[in-house]
């Protein structure tokens, strides 16, 4: 095609000379629109995938998305296309944290590594853009004629990636200071131990104890043992004990509850004793929750005094 198109130029320009009577080569001219065309396979093409000049190109990795509490790392290419030229890829206004490291194993090619901490985000957002530059510091022109044309040349641009909240779900991870049994009448202050990435102080996860309905557990009938469960008076916010870890802080009350599943347990005027069953779930600030734990005690109840009878007693 391209042999075809100067094939045509060439026509014209010597049909031109001739109609128009003057004395110039036609050839002179072909040669000029010859230097002026461009071979397709030479033709420079739009593109969006990278910054810079037609001699530096920077070319982050296709969408870098970090993650609050995930440590990833993306590649970011840099070029300089001018034979000869020592270079190094600096970044400016990176977050606390973030590095960029020139690759082992590939050439021409950095790391960005980072791993955004836990409440990054704010409260209401989803996802935050975060802004910075890379540049070109060329540690050796080689020659100056490199020098003269790079001197010229803008060699930092901006970019930009995105820090999404996690939605790693939480955990329970400990419970605390439950005995295998309790007597009524008595208390015993426990702790709830959830793992929740992405909480904070601003941001607090939240546990719930609940009865998710009657069940056995090794062929007894189990009660309802989260009606005895309060929060501590004296920690009723959760406290933060490092490594993502939150402790909730709980009273299990059978000293100013009464114990209303004694007749499940069989002779309700003998002691004996009955399973009962609370159930965990934490959810972090996103509202994503954890799987659900289940914790069983026995309640040793003591015995009731039975009624008298009292027919004939005037």
């Amino acid at each position: 095609m391209f042999k075809g198109l100067l094939t045509f130029a060439l026509s014209c320009a010597l049909l031109l000379s001739a109609c128009s009577g003057k004395k110039q080569n036609p050839l002179d001219e072909f040669e000029e629109l010859r230097d002026e065309a461009v071979p397709p396979h030479e033709q420079k093409l739009e593109t969006q995938d990278f910054i810079g000049s037609e001699i530096i190109v920077i070319s982050p990795e296709k969408d870098i998305n970090f993650v609050e509490g995930v440590r990833s790392d993306f590649k970011i290419t840099a070029r300089v296309l001018q034979a000869g030229v020592q270079y190094n890829l600096v970044a400016t206004d990176l977050p606390n944290g973030a590095s960029l490291a020139k690759s082992d194993t590939e050439a021409n090619t950095w790391i960005l590594s980072w791993q955004p901490p836990l409440g990054f985000t704010t409260n209401n957002q989803i996802e935050k853009e975060v802004y910075y530059s890379l540049a070109i510091d060329i540690t050796d022109f080689g020659g100056d004629r490199n020098e003269n044309l790079l001197s010229q040349l803008n060699k930092s641009f901006d970019f930009s990636f995105k820090v999404r909240k996690t939605y790693e779900p939480p955990q329970v991870i400990a419970i605390s200071g439950l005995t295998d049994s309790i007597s009524e009448g008595q208390e015993q202050a426990f702790t709830v131990d959830v793992s929740v990435p992405g909480a904070h102080a601003g941001n607090l996860p939240r546990l719930d104890v609940y009865f998710n309905g009657t069940g056995n557990s090794k062929e007894k009938y189990e009660g309802n043992g989260a009606v005895f469960v309060r929060r501590s008076t004296e920690n009723q916010v959760p406290e933060s004990i490092g490594n993502n870890v939150w402790r909730f802080f709980f009273t299990l009350d059978l000293k100013n509850n009464v114990f209303v599943d004694r007749n499940q347990g069989g002779n309700p005027y003998e002691a004996g004793s009955l399973p009962v069953r609370m159930n965990f779930k934490a959810y972090g600030p996103t509202g994503v929750a954890s799987p659900e734990m289940k914790h069983v005690i026995t309640v040793n109840y003591n015995a009731i005094a039975q009624p008298q009878c009292t027919e004939g007693v005037e």
